[in-house]
């Protein structure tokens, strides 16, 4: 899938995601500490800001990518439906309010 020429993955993360692990942002996926949780901050950083922003989508959806690889491919579209429209419509906000401006 392509939005706005940013290709979005249909899900697939640089990394397989683990049973039992949320496919979503670094913050909604940490469930181990130590070298488990340091696994997880490197694929998670591993991904690219198009899969960070998919994997956000789902989780604040509360899918795991486990759960969206199994729907029906209909159920997928859907989802990817509205998460093309919920990135357009973020684009079209930030292109009305124009660029940050530093005021220091």
């Amino acid at each position: 899938m392509q939005v706005a020429g940013i290709q979005i993955p249909y899900g697939v993360t640089s990394q397989p995601t683990k049973p039992g692990q949320s496919g979503g942002s670094f913050n909604a996926s940490i469930s181990g500490t130590g070298e488990d949780g340091t696994q997880q901050f490197m694929d998670y950083m591993k991904e690219t800001p198009a899969q960070r922003m998919f994997t956000n989508f789902l989780t604040s959806h509360h899918i795991s990518q486990s759960q969206f690889d199994a729907m029906p491919p209909k159920q997928q579209q859907a989802l990817i439906q509205q998460f093309e429209q919920q990135l357009k419509q973020r684009m079209t906000a930030a292109s009305e309010t124009g660029p940050a401006v530093d005021s220091h």
